[in-house]
C-alpha cells in the first residue's frame, strides 16, 4: 500500500522491483565520461539520454521497456545493458536487463530517483551464482572475472580490476581506479576500423545522442576521434564479443572483415606512397622526379607544388613544413601562393557559445572587453616573392592582412582601423591567445601570437610578411628581443634556426610597433580576398 501511495502521489523513494526475482548491485564507469574522478552527466543536463532504452538493435537486439517516463534517477549519466551467464558457461545468457549508471557509476534500475543504492532487477532466473556482464553503446563491454552469487549483499565493484575478466587489459586506468574503454562504437567487442567508419558517418553531428560521442558532451568531435585512435585495435575478451558464424578475422580483429597487411607490413595500410624530389629544401617536391616508397625517404616529400626545383624559394628551410591548418600552399613562376581559410586552429570566445571550439575568455587582462564580432570563414590569397629581395622603395605597410602565420591565420599591423589609431583601446578586445576577429569576421594577430609561441617556443618561426621575409617570435638565442635590437623595419639579419646561412626577418615584441615599424624591407607581393 505504501508503494502504491508513493506513486500514485508522483514520488519514487523506492526502485520498481515487484517483478524481479533477484537484485544485482553494481558498480562500473565509462572511460569517456570520466571528468574528475566523477563521470559528466551533460545527456541528461541538454536533454538528449532516450527514455526508452536503447539496446533495441543489432547487436544487441534487447527489447526490454525499462524507461525513465516516471522520472529520471539524480546523477544519470548513461543507459548500460546488464547480463547473467551461467556459472558454468560465461557464454550462456541467462537473464538481461537495462540500467542506468549514475555518476558515482552505481547501476539504477529505472524509473526512481533519489533510491539510495542502485539495484538491478532480474526476473527470468532466481537466486544463484552467475557471471555479471555489462555492455555499453560505445565502449568496450566487460565480465566479471569469477560467478557472483545474486542477490549480492556486497557491492560487485566493476571499477577494481581484480573483479573483472582479463583484468587491466579489459579496463582503463583512471588514476586509482578502473573504467570501461571507450571507442567500440559499433558494440562488437572490437575497437577497429569498423568503428572508424561509425565515427566518419556521424562526424560534427552536434546536440544529439549518438554512437560516436565518446565524450558524453552530445557533440561528435576530434575529441572523441582521439579517444577512439588511442584504443584503436583494443580486443574485450572472448566471452562479451559477438562472434560471427565464420570465426574468420582480418588482421584488425574484425570477423568477416576485409581489411590485410599491405606490402610495407601495415595491417590496412595504404602500401607504397608516392614522394617527390625536394633538391632546393624548400618544402615543396618536384613533380618530374619522384619515388615509391612505405616511408619518407631523406630529401623526398609528400607533394608536387615545385615547377622548378633549382631555385629555393620564401621555404627554404623546411619552413613550409610547419604551415598547417585550412591551407593550400604551392610554387607558380613567381611566387610562393598560400590559400588560407583564415580558422584559428585553437579555442577562443569569437568562436560563440555552442561551437565546438568556444573557449571562454580565460587571459590575464582584467580590462578585456568583447568586441561584437565573431569569427567567420575567409577566402583569403598570399601571392609571396619566390626569392624577397631589399627594395630602396619601402611601400607602407596598410590596414588589413600584411602577413600570414603558420597556423594560417592573417597577421595585421601596428593600427587599428580606420584611421591608423594607436591599437591602445583595441588591445583589450583581444583574446587569451592575442587574437580577434574584425567586422567581416577576419581573425587577426596584430601582436605576438600566443598560441604559437606557448606551443612551440618564444624564439619559434611565426611566418611570412607579405614581402617573403619571415617572423619570428620575441626571443633569439636564450634572449628577450626589444625594439633596440631591431632596425625601423622591426627586423634584422642574421642566422636563424630554418636558415641557417642568415637571412633578413622579422620579430614580435611586447611594445609598439609590436610587428611592423609601418613599411616593409622588401618588395611586397599581393594578397587578396
Amino acid at each position: 500500500m505504501l508503494r502504491f501511495l508513493l506513486f500514485l502521489f508522483g514520488f519514487s523513494m523506492l526502485p520498481d522491483l515487484s517483478f524481479a526475482q533477484i537484485a544485482l548491485t553494481a558498480k562500473v564507469q565509462l572511460e569517456g565520461a570520466m571528468s574528475g574522478g566523477t563521470m559528466v552527466t551533460t545527456l541528461v543536463d541538454q536533454g538528449e539520454l532516450p527514455a526508452l532504452q536503447p539496446y533495441g538493435t543489432f547487436p544487441w537486439e534487447y527489447y526490454g521497456t525499462e524507461n525513465t517516463n516516471i522520472d529520471t534517477p539524480p546523477g544519470t549519466v548513461d543507459w548500460v545493458l546488464v547480463e547473467l551467464r551461467d556459472a558454468n558457461n560465461a557464454n550462456l545468457v541467462v537473464d538481461r536487463s537495462a540500467a542506468l549508471v549514475s555518476n558515482s557509476g552505481t547501476l539504477i534500475q529505472p524509473p526512481g530517483a533519489g533510491i539510495g543504492p542502485g539495484v538491478v532487477g532480474f526476473n527470468a532466473v532466481g537466486a544463484g551464482t552467475y557471471f555479471v556482464v555489462v555492455r555499453h553503446r560505445n565502449h568496450i563491454d566487460i565480465i566479471s572475472a569469477d560467478p557472483i552469487a545474486i542477490p549480492n549483499t556486497t557491492e560487485l565493484d566493476l571499477t577494481d580490476p581484480n573483479n573483472v575478466l582479463g583484468g587491466t587489459t579489459q579496463l582503463m586506468d583512471m588514476g586509482g581506479s578502473y573504467a570501461m574503454v571507450a571507442g567500440d562504437m559499433n558494440g562488437d567487442g572490437i575497437c577497429s576500423y569498423l568503428d572508424y567508419n561509425v565515427y566518419i558517418g556521424d562526424a560534427s553531428d552536434l546536440m544529439t545522442y549518438n554512437y560516436p560521442d565518446l565524450t558524453f558532451d552530445t557533440h561528435v568531435t576530434v575529441l572523441d576521434y582521439n579517444l577512439y585512435r588511442y584504443h584503436a585495435s583494443a580486443i574485450g575478451v572472448q566471452p562479451i564479443r559477438y562472434e560471427c558464424a565464420s570465426e574468420v578475422y582480418d588482421c584488425l580483429g574484425a570477423c568477416d572483415g576485409t581489411a590485410i597487411e599491405d606490402v610495407c607490413g601495415v595491417c590496412d595500410g595504404p602500401g607504397l606512397l608516392e614522394w617527390y624530389a625536394d633538391l632546393d629544401g624548400d618544402g615543396l617536391g618536384d613533380p618530374g622526379t619522384s619515388t615509391m616508397a612505405c616511408t619518407q625517404p631523406d630529401g623526398y616529400v609528400d607533394n608536387d607544388f615545385d615547377n622548378d626545383d633549382t631555385e629555393p624559394g620564401s621555404g627554404g628551410g623546411g619552413v613550409l613544413d610547419y604551415f598547417v591548418g585550412g591551407m593550400n600552399i604551392y610554387e607558380t613562376a613567381n611566387c610562393l601562393v598560400i590559400e588560407t581559410n583564415d580558422l584559428p586552429d585553437h579555442g577562443s570566445p569569437y568562436w560563440g557559445q555552442g561551437n565546438v571550439m568556444y573557449e571562454a575568455y580565460n587571459g590575464d587582462n582584467p580590462a578585456w572587453n568583447q568586441n561584437p564580432n565573431s569569427i567567420s570563414e575567409q577566402d583569403i590569397t598570399f601571392c609571396l616573392p619566390l626569392n624577397p629581395t631589399e627594395t630602396s622603395d619601402h611601400q607602407d605597410t596598410a590596414l588589413g592582412p600584411i602577413g600570414i602565420s603558420r597556423n594560417g591565420v592573417v597577421l595585421y599591423n601596428q593600427y587599428a582601423g580606420p584611421n591608423n589609431q594607436p591599437l591602445t583601446d583595441e588591445i583589450d578586445s583581444f583574446d587569451q591567445y592575442n587574437g580577434h576577429p574584425q567586422n567581416t569576421g577576419q581573425y587577426h594577430y596584430h601582436i605576438e601570437p600566443l598560441s604559437i609561441t606557448n606551443t612551440y617556443g618564444k624564439d619559434a618561426f611565426i611566418g611570412f610578411l607579405l614581402d617573403g621575409f619571415p617572423v619570428y617570435g620575441p626571443e633569439e638565442n636564450g634572449q628577450t628581443i626589444s625594439n633596440a635590437d631591431l632596425d625601423e623595419f622591426h627586423g634584422h639579419f642574421g642566422p636563424t634556426a630554418d636558415y641557417p646561412e642568415g637571412i633578413y626577418h622579422y620579430h614580435f615584441t611586447d611594445t609598439d610597433p609590436y610587428l611592423n615599424g609601418g613599411q616593409f624591407y622588401g618588395i611586397p607581393g599581393t594578397v587578396t580576398q
